[in-house]
């Protein structure tokens, strides 16, 4: 089911004052996604940004104990990741891409 969107709240003048790191998981590394527009929005309005955490392992439990690593954005090399995001931060954020 879709979900409808009543009324857009602007965050014009929104600010995070006390958001210093963010660790995203999943990050499958398309730059003209959402995930992208999430980065660079928390940047926008994040007044203390110190950190930022770009994790592209999934953990998927197999059974009996066993724990399965996957990567996304595997197309995408990490180090074009990091140059790309690198771009949109300030030089002060730390940018870890894993």
């Amino acid at each position: 089911a879709k979900m409808k969107i009543k009324e857009k709240i602007s965050l014009e003048g929104f600010r995070h004052h006390h958001l210093r790191e963010v660790e995203i998981y999943n990050f499958k590394g398309n730059f003209d996604g959402k995930q992208v527009e999430l980065i660079r929005d928390l940047m926008k309005h994040s007044v203390a940004m110190d950190k930022i955490q770009i994790d592209r392992r999934v953990n998927i439990y197999t059974g009996n104990g066993e724990v399965s690593t996957i990567m996304f954005g595997e197309r995408t090399p990490r180090k074009q990741v990091h140059e790309l995001l690198r771009q949109r931060l300030p030089p002060t954020t730390n940018l870890k891409v894993l």
